[in-house]
């Protein structure tokens, strides 16, 4: 395991619990890492296993490894789930993070408690002051664990950067490296030749044209095609490669 590895894995290990004052400062019990269970302190004691399935539910909501999910545990109110096997249901848009999950013991009466979700993710930030106009290099970044309340964003899903990407802003040390403040390298060129495709129905046209500005992955790209006057617009979707979302995508 390399160093940066071993600096991750310490740093997860520190975040699994929450100190004391910040959980309190936020009204909560107790915080638990999903991997480890939840044991609340106070009034609302959850089983370890019954958390464990909240958690699994809170990934499924958010469509994310239930590794990377945290809960902090509020006080409820009601009787308290006596067991592993509780039906439960998730009540609330998540706002935040926060949710209520309402345990329904069979037989027994119904407990409402107020748990906040979130997630630990790797994240990218800035290893020394980083100048606009520049690009990365090795050690310009370190990977660092970061608890976030709520569903991951798209800067925590594994878009990390990499050796290369642009620097568009004065970036400080420790500031996330994420976009707009850093981009990827564009695939597509102002100026250079690029293959131009639409596609529909089992239908594929592939022309040639020239980019008239650059496009990193995804964004939009106006392009003069070999023979025609007027400029289409695509989307960079490859090295030189542009792809015609629209019927013939004239701007």
């Amino acid at each position: 395991m390399t160093s940066s590895a071993n600096s991750i894995a310490r740093c997860l290990a520190r975040r699994a619990l929450l100190p004391p004052l910040l959980a309190g400062a936020l009204g909560l019990a107790a915080v638990a890492h999903a991997s480890l269970g939840a044991t609340p302190d106070g009034s609302a004691r959850v089983p370890e296993a019954l958390a464990a399935r909240v958690a699994e539910a809170v990934a499924r909501l958010w469509g994310t490894p239930v590794d990377m999910v945290s809960l902090a545990w509020g006080r409820g109110n009601g009787s308290l789930p006596p067991s592993a096997e509780t039906p439960f249901r998730i009540s609330g848009r998540g706002s935040d993070g926060w949710f209520v999950i309402i345990f329904t013991p069979p037989g027994g009466s119904p407990a409402a408690i107020r748990v906040r979700a979130g997630s630990v993710d790797t994240i990218a930030v800035a290893a020394r002051p980083l100048r606009p106009g520049s690009r990365l290099e090795p050690g310009d970044w370190r990977l660092e664990a970061k608890q976030h309340w709520g569903p991951p964003t798209r800067a925590q899903s594994g878009h990390l950067p990499a050796a290369g990407w642009q620097v568009r802003r004065a970036i400080a040390s420790g500031e996330p490296l994420v976009s707009p403040a850093v981009a990827a390298p564009p695939l597509v060129r102002g100026g250079s030749a690029v293959t131009v495709r639409w596609e529909r129905g089992g239908v594929r046209i592939s022309m040639r044209g020239t980019a008239l500005h650059d496009a990193g992955d995804g964004d939009p790209v106006r392009v003069r095609l070999d023979g025609r006057r007027d400029p289409v617009t695509g989307v960079a979707a490859g090295d030189a490669l542009v792809r015609l979302e629209t019927d013939g995508g004239r701007s």
